[in-house]
């Protein structure tokens, strides 16, 4: 059996159909993984039943699917987080919520983030928080995974 899983939640799922697989090892859980933003199209579009997401569907999703006839049951089994890491030499180690949304709506320029991927969960998360579809063109970088934003921020000062 195929399931959907979000990048940000797939060690936690891995483990569990690791476990899973030693009481049942005729029963074969094959883990498609992907960023948050590619999971939910392909979920309507493929014949695979099962999406773990880090967060429950919006209020529009779940119409959304309840349209096309597709039966939602959402259990939450963990709850996610969000780490924000600085370069070691970088004097300024404290940031806010409030001044996270001021950089995404582009009303700061104080600050520069990257993120492990445009598409991940946590982009998305930020990017609802701070009530915006559309970036600054400034400030603001992704890259393909988490290791190379550790790297970027390791070697550059301003981040």
């Amino acid at each position: 059996m195929k399931i959907l899983v979000d990048e940000s939640v797939a060690p936690i799922v891995q483990q569990q159909i690791d476990i899973f697989s030693m009481d049942y090892p005729n029963a074969h859980i094959i883990p498609i993984v992907k960023p948050e933003e590619k999971l939910l199209p392909t979920f309507l579009n493929d014949t695979i039943r099962v999406i773990v997401l880090p967060r429950l569907l919006t209020k529009a999703e779940e119409k959304y699917y309840q349209q096309r006839n597709i039966r939602i049951n959402s259990s939450r089994f963990a709850v996610d987080g969000i780490a924000l890491i600085t370069n070691k030499d970088n004097t300024d180690t404290t940031i806010t919520v409030s001044e996270i949304i001021a950089v995404l709506k582009g009303e700061s320029s104080s600050r520069k983030f990257v993120f492990d991927n445009v598409y991940s969960s946590t982009f998305q998360y930020l990017k609802t928080l701070a009530n915006v579809s559309q970036l600054p063109t400034s400030g603001i970088f992704a890259k393909e995974n988490s290791d190379e934003v550790i790297d970027l921020v390791s070697k550059d000062k301003d981040y």
